[in-house]
């Protein structure tokens, strides 16, 4: 559902920012594959990757999501923000 979705991303970042970069990894790869047509969260998965240093993740799951989604300005700007 969205909000066990929106929950995993929210302790991914908690882990994040207590620098467990193992623990957030696994939940960013538990929702990874949930986030179907969700493109308002593609960014801060985006960002969060990009923190835990998988730059190259965060780059090809919005390319992947703009091709999907090409007209979604949740998508242009996420990819804005974290690939230009």
């Amino acid at each position: 559902s969205n909000r066990d979705v929106a929950m995993k991303i929210k302790e991914a970042m908690e882990a994040a920012k207590s620098r467990n970069m193992a623990q957030s990894t696994v939940l960013l790869d538990e929702v990874g594959p949930h986030l179907g047509n969700r493109t308002s969260l593609v960014y801060s998965v985006g960002r969060l990757l990009m923190s835990i240093g998988r730059n190259s993740d965060a780059r090809r799951m919005v390319e992947s999501a703009i091709k999907l989604h090409p007209d979604d300005s949740d998508l242009v700007r996420a990819r804005e923000k974290l690939i230009s």
